[in-house]
């Protein structure tokens, strides 16, 4: 804050003051968000009997493998992830981003082999 602005003709005392405060008070909040970040090497859904009888297979989980800079990890998620999945079209080789708390997920890239390029 300067003092020419405060002394300005131009705009009341009060009002310039009123306004610093309220950049003063700015509220900054952090976020910490759980994500999975990896190439898949491994995408297998897990069926089961269709709860509601049939002959059709209804699907109770997937694991997925990550490959990460850090390691590998094997994930086991909920069946609607595995649709989340199928939206995006992911393949082994892709890789992706999953949010641990909605469930969202983004394929960023695929992975190419290098006697590809």
């Amino acid at each position: 804050m300067v003092g020419s602005d405060v002394f300005s003709t131009e705009i009341k005392k009060t009002e310039v003051l009123m306004e610093n405060f309220r950049r003063a008070i700015g509220l900054r909040i952090k976020e910490i968000k759980e994500v999975y970040e990896g190439e898949v090497t491994e995408l297998t859904p897990e069926e089961t009997e269709n709860p509601l009888g049939g002959y059709a297979k209804a699907v109770s989980h997937v694991v997925i493998g990550l490959k990460t800079v850090k390691g590998n990890k094997q994930l086991k998620l909920d069946p609607m992830i595995y649709e989340s999945l199928q939206k995006e079209k992911v393949q082994i080789g892709d890789v992706i981003y999953i949010k641990a708390s909605t469930g969202a997920v983004k394929r960023d890239q695929t992975v190419l082999p290098l006697n590809s390029i």
